[in-house]
């Protein structure tokens, strides 16, 4: 009898079912399920532990722990050979938090809300036939820019994310058929950075380098504030060495070290000679095999066009040699590169790190490349620590003044340079006789003669109006303001044997600004200049006009 209520009761109930829902339904659709006694249990696949269909079903196993920082990386994946070599880095470090270990990251797609986020083509990696259609490719290098995402990038409305060059543009076809990208390996320890180095970057003959530093950090700030994050690059791999958050104050490893001291490893990168003295100046690395890629950038540019007097050491910016070699233009803007570079990085400060110093890598191999094809062959200009100048096929045929043959047009370009831009040795030029004397020729360096012809030339046209700004300031200034590759130390050892003292170089400068009205470059001037005031001066009413102009055309 009780059985048989039960039956009656599971009829009501499937009646009434039955005869709420009218909707159509396949025949038996409530009985084609299999039931459970487990109503209240999750059947989501990882949690369900029996069913009549399967049987028995055991838990999977746990999930290995992520072992990079916890970003905003929704556009990076591990591959699994970084997976297992993050794992081997984990075991090594023993006692090491898992957000101080490296990260591996390989973008998936451009970083951009327009381009569709389909499959890459596998025929990416064939030259275009059309040179004006396709990315510039260096033959020795396996990484190239797929044509796919140039493409994608040049159709894109200008300024935005995917109208820029980065390194997640490059690839390489593995032999599987599978598209390999550009890994970064993001460190946050000593240990870690040593080991990336050792399996990475050790054997490598070039390398890219650059460095991120808090934008108004004072001279007498740490290594933490002055040299924040270190930035290496191979065709393969880059590695973010982000000092900034090393818990002890021990920075450099050997290996480190010795791939940056080792003459026969080409560090190329654009003004190069700056970062490399503040490594020196900062963390006690005396940095050997320094190539500025802007020589090689001018020989190559200028020679085929017979403008000999236009291959010189003045610096170019790196967003210049980017649009006309790599064709396609480098995000700049200062709300990623004036921010915060003592915290743990976000997305976009990986990403823009991460392609300045691959940048580097690609345009050495395009420009090398560029090189050895031109007839006859120029020789590859020398590391900036030999001081030698940028050899040329004929040289008898060439200027041997620099400065004088430049044009106003191409010194205003050169003004819009956004990195340090500091020489470990300022090149002398061969001596040449003082204009109008008679006596023995001037031993002077020539950045210091063509400065002064300039500050007498001033001070000639102003006969109508008195000249309060001495010659000496006005040299000062015309020496600093024409030469983007001179710092005021620099010119204080030029200007006088002993050297002048500092403060004099920097107020000479700043005096002859404020009072003639001279141009100026308002990144440069606070970079370079007014970050070498002492806090007292600096805040003062005398340059506080000079200050504010800087900081507002930062904000613009």
């Amino acid at each position: 009898m009780t059985k048989l209520r039960h039956r009656q009761a599971a009829c009501t109930r499937t009646f009434a079912v039955n005869h709420l829902d009218s909707r159509p339904r396949a025949p038996f659709s409530i009985l084609s399920r299999p039931l459970t006694s487990c109503g209240s249990m999750n059947k989501s696949p990882t949690n369900q532990l029996w069913s009549p269909q399967n049987g028995i079903r055991f838990s999977p196993k746990p999930k290995e722990p992520t072992l990079y920082p916890t970003l905003d990386m929704s556009r990076y994946f591990h591959q699994s050979t970084e997976t297992k070599y993050a794992n081997d880095l984990s075991k090594a470090g023993g006692n090491l938090p898992e957000q101080k270990r490296t990260a591996a990251f390989s973008e998936q797609q451009l970083l951009n809300d327009s381009v569709s986020s389909s499959n890459v083509d596998q025929n990416t990696s064939s030259v275009d036939k059309e040179e004006n259609n396709a990315a510039e490719k260096a033959h020795d290098l396996q990484f190239h820019m797929s044509d796919r995402l140039f493409h994608l990038a040049s159709v894109c409305e200008p300024g935005s994310p995917a109208s820029f060059w980065s390194h997640t543009m490059y690839e390489r076809l593995n032999d599987d058929g599978a598209l390999e990208k550009v890994k970064v390996h993001y460190c946050t320890s000593k240990h870690t950075m040593e080991q990336v180095c050792q399996k990475y970057f050790l054997n490598e003959p070039v390398l890219g380098f650059d460095l991120e530093w808090m934008a108004y950090a004072p001279r007498s700030a740490g290594p933490r504030e002055t040299v924040s994050l270190i930035q290496v690059a191979s065709p393969s791999r880059i590695g973010l060495f982000h000092i900034a958050l090393f818990k002890k104050d021990d920075f450099i490893g050997p290996i480190f070290r010795s791939i940056m001291e080792n003459p026969e490893v080409s560090k190329v990168g654009v003004n190069i000679a700056g970062d490399c003295t503040r490594m020196k100046n900062k963390l006690g690395v005396t940095t050997r095999g320094i190539f500025e890629l802007g020589h090689l950038y001018k020989v190559v540019k200028y020679l085929p066009e017979g403008k000999r007097h236009l291959i010189n050491k003045v610096p170019v910016a790196l967003a210049t040699l980017v649009k006309e070699v790599l064709r396609l233009p480098m995000y700049k803007g200062p709300s990623v590169r004036e921010s915060n570079w003592t915290r743990a990085l976000n997305e976009k400060q990986i990403k823009y790190s991460a392609s300045d110093a691959y940048a580097g890598i690609q345009l050495y191999h395009v420009l090398e490349d560029k090189r050895r094809r031109l007839d006859p062959c120029p020789d590859r200009p020398f590391h900036l620590e030999l001081n030698r100048p940028i050899p040329l096929p004929d040289l008898a045929t060439s200027s041997d003044d620099d400065f004088l043959e430049l044009s106003d047009d191409e010194l205003a370009t050169d003004a819009g340079l956004d990195t340090s831009t500091m020489l470990l040795t300022p090149q002398r030029p061969p001596k040449r006789p003082k204009a109008n004397s008679l006596s023995a020729p001037d031993d002077r360096d020539s950045r210091i003669i063509a400065a002064d012809d300039l500050a007498i030339g001033y001070r000639a046209d102003k006969t109508n109006k008195e000249v309060r700004t001495p010659r000496a300031a006005l040299r000062s200034y015309y020496m600093w303001y024409h030469n983007k590759n001179l710092t005021p130390e620099e010119m204080a050892e030029l200007l006088r044997d002993p050297p002048l003292k500092l403060n004099t170089v920097t107020r000479y400068i700043l005096d002859s600004i404020l009072t003639e009205e001279l141009p100026y470059d308002p990144t440069r001037l606070r970079d370079e200049v007014l970050s070498l005031l002492d806090d007292g001066v600096a805040d003062g009413p005398k340059y506080a006009k000079l200050l504010a102009a800087c900081q507002q055309d930062d904000e613009q």
